[in-house]
């Protein structure tokens, strides 16, 4: 007969199923001690700052709970750490024993694990001229006004276009550039007269730069083209001193490292930041924002920065930030019966600026006669009235623009033509 209560076995601690065994199945952990655990990486485990947690078990002894308050490798700082656990402080950082702190770079300078310490307390506004960083912000005068030029190597975005030292020499930026000469010496592979070209004004001049997608060796290092291969999805990279990203601009905020990994940067450090093109900076309602870096050592996403939107009429601003206000742009459905017609802009958008028309005849000639300040626009297929069909779209601002072009205004014709006047169109029948 079976054992009066005797039954499933559970974590409680007692016989259960009567066998003489205690909690002998499925029983993994004490609800009364928390075991020690780690979420990591194998192998970095108790390696620098690297540190267990704990996870607590529960009521029935079967499950344990979530690991809490353990610490994972991070982005090596310069703080005498080892940030990133795999067994070396501070690899990669230059050797600053006996270096001064230099205040309001957000920087550990002096390698003694505290940045900016012995600093002037920062303020909640910059100083302009002072040359200090006084909103300990990482930046020197921002806000002061743009200078027309950049200053190379003072690590300052001086233009104001969101990238430092843009277009500088590579000795310009160490301070290592040779005294220039006034005159170029041929075939010595030098920048004699420090005006960025080698051997300028010798025969088959050489460049400092190669440029790419011209099957020629600029820098006469015997190779063509290396350093390319730029792609409009690609990561920029940076300090390579190159346009990865085919976007016109060199190692641009934000940059990946060559390693792969995210920019790394000095915990609360901030700079300014912005998501299109920096040209749009201080250009209507667009503005730059501010990225701060975060506790592990990586940029945080860029906030505050303002955009450009679509335009909206009459609202007195620059809604698009392309320098103009209330530039607005309006569709006119064209759908006209005959071969000649016209057409015209409405009052509150009285320019045409652009078309997209198809006539619906057999001639293979096809004409826009119009004038960028005059709202009519007259529509003409071949030389003789008939009773076709123009259809489409024309496109009208509330400030003049170029004019209907072949650029800016597509018909359905192999020849066009695109007169000021209806006299320029072929002459009718």
């Amino acid at each position: 007969m079976p054992l009066t209560g005797c039954g499933e076995e559970v974590c409680d601690a007692a016989d259960n199923d009567c066998d003489g065994q205690v909690d002998e199945v499925g029983c993994q952990c004490d609800p009364a001690a928390p075991d020690a655990c780690y979420g990591g990486p194998p192998g970095t485990r108790g390696v620098g700052v690297c540190r267990d947690g704990t996870r607590g078990c529960d009521d029935t002894g079967e499950f344990f709970g979530l690991c809490e308050g353990w610490g994972g490798p991070g982005f090596e700082v310069c703080n005498g750490e080892d940030d990133d656990c795999d067994a070396t402080a501070d690899e990669d950082c230059q050797d600053c024993a006996g270096a001064d702190e230099q205040c309001g770079d957000g920087l550990d300078n002096d390698c003694d694990g505290i940045a900016d310490e012995g600093c002037t307390v920062c303020g909640d506004q910059e100083r302009c001229g002072d040359g200090l960083d006084d909103d300990c912000d990482g930046r020197v005068d921002e806000g002061c006004g743009c200078q027309g030029e950049e200053i190379c190597g003072n690590q300052i975005d001086d233009d104001c276009d969101l990238v430092v030292d843009e277009s500088c020499l590579e000795c310009e930026l160490d301070d290592s550039c040779a005294e220039c000469d006034p005159a170029e010496t041929c075939n010595d592979g030098i920048d004699n007269d420090c005006n960025g070209l080698i051997d300028d004004g010798c025969d088959d001049p050489c460049q400092l730069r190669e440029v790419c997608g011209n099957e020629v060796d600029e820098d006469c290092d015997g190779q063509v083209d290396e350093g390319c291969g730029c792609a409009p999805d690609a990561a920029e990279i940076c300090a390579d001193r190159a346009d990865n990203d085919c976007d016109g601009q060199i190692d641009e905020q934000p940059c990946t490292m060559p390693d792969g990994r995210p920019e790394a940067c000095n915990p609360n450090l901030r700079r300014a930041c912005y998501g299109g093109n920096p040209a749009q900076i201080g250009v209507g309602p667009c503005a730059a924002g501010v990225q701060t870096c975060g506790p592990d050592g990586r940029w945080a996403a860029c906030e505050g920065a303002t955009l450009p939107g679509e335009e909206i009429c009459d609202n007195g601003l620059d809604d698009d930030c392309d320098g103009h206000a209330d530039n607005c742009r309006i569709a006119v459905e064209v759908n006209l019966n005959g071969d000649c017609i016209t057409t015209r802009c409405p009052p509150e958008a009285a320019f045409p600026v652009g078309c997209d028309i198809a006539m619906a005849g057999g001639d293979h000639r096809g004409c826009v006669a119009s004038q960028p300040d005059e709202s009519v626009v007259y529509f003409q297929e071949g030389d003789v009235f008939g009773a076709g069909r123009v259809q489409g779209t024309l496109f009208c601002a509330n400030v003049p623009g170029a004019g209907l072009t072949e650029e800016t205004c597509r018909i359905n014709k192999p020849t066009r033509y695109y007169p000021a006047d209806r006299s320029g169109c072929p002459r009718t029948n």
